[in-house]
């Protein structure tokens, strides 16, 4: 990154809340989050891991700001669930293999 564009982010960032940049955050995490689950490789220690540090790190972002965060509620909820549901098929499996 260039002084130039270091100067123009922190342009932005000075310009924005505390609560817009978490709640920014929180929309890049869910993303991070949706690309895990395309992955669909629930045994991998790296996404279990970014599973489980992005989903603390929404948790908190969602109990300092449950009005802002109801927008991406239904999402972050979505992605648990999906990501619960093939760590659930993969350990069905385990048996059987």
């Amino acid at each position: 990154m260039t002084t130039k564009e270091k100067m123009v982010a922190r342009d932005i960032l000075e310009t924005l809340s505390k609560v817009e940049i978490n709640i920014m955050k929180a929309k890049s995490m869910l993303d991070l989050q949706k690309q895990i689950i395309n992955e669909n490789d629930p045994i991998n220690l790296k996404n279990q891991m970014a599973m489980l540090g992005t989903a603390i790190e929404i948790s908190g972002i969602q109990a300092a700001y449950p009005e802002q965060f109801k927008p991406l509620e239904k999402e972050a909820n979505k992605n648990w669930e999906t990501w619960y549901e093939m760590n659930q098929q993969f350990t069905s499996l385990k048996g059987v293999i």
